[in-house]
């Protein structure tokens, strides 16, 4: 678990199964997303996923993004290592917040506590992001908490290239 001033980072639990829907169901928050609108078969099978990445804080996990004031759910953060996606030694960073938390500073705070927290296990060199260019609010996030873009990216299936943000942790 991490925590920030606003916010609790932590693993996901069956009861936050409500909360998933206002986010993986919203078509304008899901609108940079490589599949769309997840139906509700894909959102729960996406929410057992979140499940059982657990406790540990190596990738791969996918946290619950907890605001402490009222304990609603309003994203997720993630960090994992596909190697279809990023190279050996970097993690990729992934986060999505609820529509109703939009231009709050709630990304940027999940962003920095997930970039300065001690992982455990082997730690990557960098933390990398892919983010659609037209993704304004994520590009800003990401610049705004030193991330730094390195390159076009071109994955299978775009149309255009995807760019991609790093931050070193080896310094």
């Amino acid at each position: 678990m991490i925590e920030t001033s606003r916010l609790t980072l932590r693993p996901w639990k069956e009861s936050d199964w409500p909360s998933v829907n206002a986010i993986l169901g919203d078509a304008d928050v899901m609108q940079f997303s490589d599949h769309g609108v997840l139906t509700e078969k894909q959102q729960a099978a996406w929410f057992q996923a979140a499940l059982a990445s657990g406790n540990k804080l190596e990738p791969p996990f996918l946290l619950a993004i907890e605001r402490k004031q009222n304990r609603q759910i309003v994203g997720y953060i993630s960090l994992v290592s596909d190697l279809e996606r990023v190279q050996p030694g970097d993690a990729e960073i992934g986060f999505r917040l609820a529509r109703n938390v939009w231009g709050q500073g709630c990304a940027t705070e999940a962003v920095s506590a997930l970039l300065e927290m001690p992982l455990s296990g082997k730690r990557p060199d960098r933390i990398v992001a892919i983010v659609d260019p037209h993704n304004s609010r994520s590009v800003h996030v990401l610049q705004k908490v030193g991330m730094t873009y390195c390159r076009d990216i071109m994955l299978e299936g775009y149309d255009y290239p995807d760019h991609l943000y790093a931050y070193d942790l080896v310094r």
